[in-house]
């Protein structure tokens, strides 16, 4: 009677352990499912492509280009309103 016994628990313990990989597995595609969906919702509205020329006077009177010192490094623009 011990053999069926161990034999009907062991079956038991993988039928758990199965259940408990299935259900881990759907929560991980449940949770990559939602950052992709956030992701995508996020980056809908982003402009793509080379950013437009802009050019202006700097405080001392001198013209500035932005579009070619963005060719030698980053260029941060500030805009405010007064």
């Amino acid at each position: 009677m011990t053999g069926r016994t161990g034999a009907a628990a062991a079956r038991l313990r993988r039928a758990a352990l199965a259940l408990r990989w299935r259900r881990w597995a759907l929560e991980a595609l449940v949770v990559l499912a939602l950052v992709l969906g956030i992701r995508a919702w996020q980056q809908q509205g982003v402009a793509d492509g080379p950013a437009p020329p802009l050019a202006g006077v700097l405080l001392d009177g001198r013209s500035v280009d932005l579009l070619a010192a963005a060719r030698e490094r980053p260029v941060l623009v500030y805009f405010w309103a007064s």
